[in-house]
């Protein structure tokens, strides 16, 4: 339920430096409780916009050893992927979706 909770804004494709494509926008947290881990999917999509493959994306991975810090209640983060091995048959298209999170520990 708190899935709905994550939203994604501004998603767009574009090309890195190296004229690769590329996904960027940002992850918001509306809800009441600190993310430690939001997991994307990027499906790419055909001429029908169908899905005809998937790669993935943790913009959100805090953890004590890391340097990305968790996704407080009210915060937004930026993010980019880039997009590698895409099928001959994609169309240059891509649907984003918020397939999983992860809580921050509660405090004792």
């Amino acid at each position: 339920a708190y899935l709905a909770s994550v939203i994604l804004r501004g998603v767009q494709l574009g090309e890195d430096y190296t004229k690769s494509p590329e996904v960027t926008g940002e992850v918001k947290n509306t809800g009441d409780r600190a993310l430690n881990t939001v997991f994307l999917t990027i499906y790419l999509l055909d001429k029908n916009e169908q899905p005809i493959a998937e790669q993935f994306s943790f913009p959100i991975s805090a953890s004590k050893f890391g340097n990305v810090s968790p996704l407080k209640s009210g915060y937004s983060m930026k993010f980019k992927q880039g997009l590698y091995d895409t099928p001959s048959d994609w169309a240059g298209k891509v649907r984003v979706e918020v397939t999983d999170i992860g809580f921050l520990p509660q405090e004792k």
